[in-house]
């Protein structure tokens, strides 16, 4: 494995470190970083990128053994935050947040 698989680059370093605390993907950079800096690799290109996240999510060949939740949570939350739902988990924890309260 190269020097950059098993290493945050900066520029992704400094993205993740830019979200809100509760979307900041830890489990993700720490087991997987290289998946983390392809992500970011990715930002410019949201056809591109929403193609990964999907091969991700989903096993086609059936032969893959998956993620942990933990990361698998980080990796929709992502994938809901830059593809599909604007502002990620912290948008979908306050809206939980604001329904418990009524």
């Amino acid at each position: 494995m190269g020097e950059a698989a098993r290493h945050l680059k900066p520029e992704a370093e400094s993205f993740y470190k830019a979200l809100p605390p509760a979307d900041y993907p830890g489990k993700l950079i720490a087991t997987y970083p290289r998946i983390a800096n392809q992500i970011v690799a990715l930002l410019g290109d949201k056809a591109s990128l929403a193609r990964y996240f999907e091969g991700l999510l989903a096993d086609e060949r059936g032969t893959r053994q998956g993620f942990d939740f933990g990361t698998l949570v980080e990796i929709q939350n992502l994938f809901d935050r830059l593809v599909g739902i604007p502002g990620g988990f912290s948008n979908t924890n306050s809206l939980l947040h604001s329904l418990l309260k009524k």
